[in-house]
C-alpha cells in the first residue's frame, strides 16, 4: 500500500478498493517516509497483483 501511495494514488482510492480504511494507510505512509523504508504490512507493486485476494462486501 505504501509503495501505491508513493506511486500517487490516494489513501482515500486505495481504500475504496482494498479493506484497510484510508486512516489505517495513512498510519503505514506515516513513517516510511520519515525513515524512508515501507512499514506497510501488504505492500504489492499492482492492485493486479492483489486482485485474486481481493473480496467485495457487495
Amino acid at each position: 500500500m505504501v509503495e501505491l501511495v508513493k506511486a500517487g494514488r490516494s489513501p482515500e482510492e486505495l481504500a475504496r478498493e482494498f479493506e484497510p480504511t484510508a486512516q489505517t494507510i495513512y498510519n503505514w505512509v506515516a513513517p516510511s517516509r520519515s525513515s524512508g523504508k515501507s512499514s506497510s504490512p501488504t505492500t504489492c507493486r499492482s492492485s493486479a497483483t492483489a486482485a485474486p485476494f481481493i473480496t467485495t462486501n457487495s
